[in-house]
Order: C-alpha cells, then sequence, then structure tokens
C-alpha cells in the first residue's frame, strides 16, 4: 500500500483494516491515516470531501486526525483573516522603512548637488583668474594711434 500521511510516503504489501467499518483498505481505495494513532479509514468512512482528499494525501504539511484522536488533541485553529492582517502590517512596516531610507537618499543627493554647485563655481572662479592672469600685459606707453 503506497500512502502520504503527514511527511512519510508509506509502501506496504498487506492491507489495513478500516477503523470504521472494519473493511480492507488497499492501494485502490481512497483512504487516511490518522497522524496520531496511525489507524487507516476510507475516505468515506470520514468526513473528508473528495475534494479535500488530495490535499492530505500530498506531502502538503497537512495533519489528518481520525474522529477519535480529533477530540482528543487540542489544536489551535489560526484565524486565516489575522495571518493576513500580520502580513500587511509587516509588509506595511517595510515599505515605511524604504520610504524613510529613500527620503535619507534624496536628502543626500541634495547635498551632493550643492556641493559638487559649489566646487564648479570654485573651478569658473580659478579658471577666469588663470585666464586673467595669461593676459598679455598691456603696455602702458600710448600706441603711436592715440592722439
Amino acid at each position: 500500500m503506497t500512502r502520504i500521511t503527514g511527511r512519510h510516503l508509506l509502501k506496504s504489501q498487506t492491507f489495513s483494516q478500516c477503523g470504521k467499518c472494519s473493511g480492507n483498505v488497499s492501494d485502490s481505495d481512497e483512504a487516511l491515516q490518522c497522524d496520531k494513532c496511525k489507524l487507516w479509514l476510507h475516505r468515506t468512512c470520514t468526513d473528508v470531501s473528495k475534494e479535500a482528499y488530495p490535499h492530505l494525501t500530498t506531502k502538503s504539511g497537512c495533519k489528518w486526525f481520525c474522529p477519535r484522536c480529533s477530540s482528543t488533541i487540542d489544536i489551535a485553529i489560526v484565524d486565516p483573516g489575522e495571518i493576513v492582517h500580520n502580513l500587511i502590517k509587516n509588509v506595511k512596516d517595510e515599505v515605511e522603512k524604504l520610504s524613510e531610507s529613500i527620503k535619507s537618499m534624496n536628502t543626500d543627493s541634495l547635498k551632493l548637488k550643492n556641493v559638487s554647485q559649489q566646487q564648479q563655481g570654485n573651478t569658473d572662479h580659478v579658471q577666469r583668474s588663470i585666464r586673467i592672469k595669461n593676459l598679455p600685459e598691456v603696455n602702458s606707453k600710448p600706441s603711436q594711434f592715440e592722439h
């Protein structure tokens, strides 16, 4: 028999007996094994729907407990809405952190731009000073053309 229960793939050539109807559970039967007592039950002997069955018999990490064991196990049921709410809150917190980082980078960028403009102004001033120093000297004698 091959069944996937919880996280373990079980293989066996022997038949198991259904914990409810006492009939044989074979490879061709849709059956579930309780994750606590390891008892096998036909799907039709449980309240598991045909649609839910594939999810319980894959390596999805879902646990299934027979009616007897489920009445003795304290299972915490988490509200999916609460999970979604917490996930949204976490995403909003991360977005806020990223937003603050972007604002900080923008501020730093503006500071760098101002420093760069100041440096450019200083460079322009130095270049003008160099050009003035390199101008040919003007002769102090009056030109022959001047009258």
